[in-house]
């Protein structure tokens, strides 16, 4: 009985074949943040602006417009047009203009950039 088959009375099962391990979720976390922020980076400076106004200091519409001198209108073209840039530079495998810059990654979170207003 040498074999390392388990025998029909055991009850732990013994896996056939490692399963191999997936990579370090981490790695990949702070690629794809490193990749959200250098497409940040790169918005034009009013969308950027509203867009953290917005999703970091939890301005609304209203608010936004205030602090930027614009209408309540403008602010909102300004966080779609934003979110638009960022959707489509975070669909393309290099980004908005090129390769990502992880050297510009700070601690921001990956959080995503839907319209919650």
């Amino acid at each position: 009985m040498g074999t390392s088959e388990p025998r029909r009375g055991d009850r732990q099962t013994r896996p056939e074949t490692a399963q191999p391990q997936p990579p370090d979720p981490g790695w990949s976390d702070l690629r794809e943040r490193a990749r959200l922020q250098a497409a940040v980076v790169r918005l034009p400076v009013p969308q950027r602006d509203a867009l953290m106004l917005w999703r970091f200091e939890g301005l609304g519409y209203e608010d936004i417009a205030r602090v930027l001198g614009t209408t309540v209108q403008a602010a909102k073209v300004l966080l779609w047009r934003a979110r638009e840039s960022l959707r489509a530079a975070m669909a393309s495998p290099l980004g908005m203009d090129g390769p990502s810059m992880p050297w510009r990654l700070s601690s921001a979170s990956g959080a995503s950039f839907e319209s919650g207003s």
